[in-house]
C-alpha cells in the first residue's frame, strides 16, 4: 500500500529537481499520462496516468459487486457444502481452484471476476493454511488460467495488441498450463 505513494514522491523529486519540470506539467502527467513529441520516442514512451487506470478500476468495482451479489444470494452455498463434505486433500483443493478459476473466467470474461469468485468459493478450505499457501495456489491457478480462455480479457487484450488471433496462441502458452500442472504434482506428492 505504500509503494505507489513512495513511487509518486520519488518521481516528483526526480522530475522537479533533476529534469526541471514545472509542478503543473508533473501533475498533468500524473493525471493524463506522459506524452513525448520527439519523433523517435513518440510511439514507445507514452501513456500512463490516473485516467488510464479508470477502466481497470471499473472492472474491479464491477467484479467485486458481482461477487457480493452472488454471496448475498448464497448462489455458491450448495457447491461449498458439497465440496466440504468430500474432505478434499490439498492437491484436490488446488485442482478445484484451477477448475473454478477456468469456469469463472469463461463465464465472467475477466481475470478479476475469476479471482474474486473463485476465492469466495474456496476460501474456507484455506482457513487452516498459511496465507502464503493461499497466495501460491491462487497465483498458480485463478490468476494464470484466465489467459487460456480466448474470449477473456486476459487473452483478448494481449492478442489485440500483438495483432494475433486469440485462439492461435494457446498451444504456445506453455507457462499458462505447465505451472498449474507442476504445482498440482508438487502438492500431490508434497514436494517442497
Amino acid at each position: 500500500t505504500h509503494s505507489i505513494p513512495i513511487s509518486v514522491l520519488c518521481a516528483f523529486i526526480l522530475d522537479i529537481f533533476i529534469q526541471h519540470t514545472s509542478i503543473f506539467d508533473f501533475l498533468n502527467c500524473l493525471v493524463f499520462g506522459y506524452t513525448n513529441n520527439s519523433d523517435i520516442l513518440k510511439n514507445i514512451i507514452h501513456g500512463g496516468g490516473i485516467i488510464s487506470m479508470l477502466k481497470t478500476c471499473y472492472i474491479i468495482v464491477i467484479s467485486c459487486s458481482i461477487s457480493g451479489f452472488f454471496s448475498g444470494l448464497n448462489v455458491f452455498e450448495n457447491l461449498k457444502v458439497k465440496l466440504k463434505e468430500k474432505n478434499l486433500s490439498k492437491s484436490s483443493i488446488f485442482l478445484v481452484t484451477v477448475i473454478l478459476g477456468i469456469i469463472n473466467a469463461a463465464v465472467g470474461c475477466s481475470q478479476t471476476i475469476a479471482i474474486i469468485l473463485t476465492l469466495d468459493i474456496v476460501k474456507d478450505f484455506y482457513e487452516d493454511e498459511p496465507n502464503d499457501e493461499l497466495a501460491l495456489d491462487f497465483s498458480n491457478s485463478a490468476i494464470l488460467t484466465p489467459a487460456l480462455i480466448p474470449w477473456c480479457i486476459a487473452a483478448l487484450v494481449p492478442c489485440s495488441v500483438l495483432g494475433i488471433n486469440s485462439y492461435s496462441y494457446i498451444p504456445f502458452a506453455f507457462y499458462l498450463y505447465i505451472v498449474p500442472i507442476v504445482h498440482f504434482i508438487r502438492k500431490k506428492f508434497q514436494i517442497n
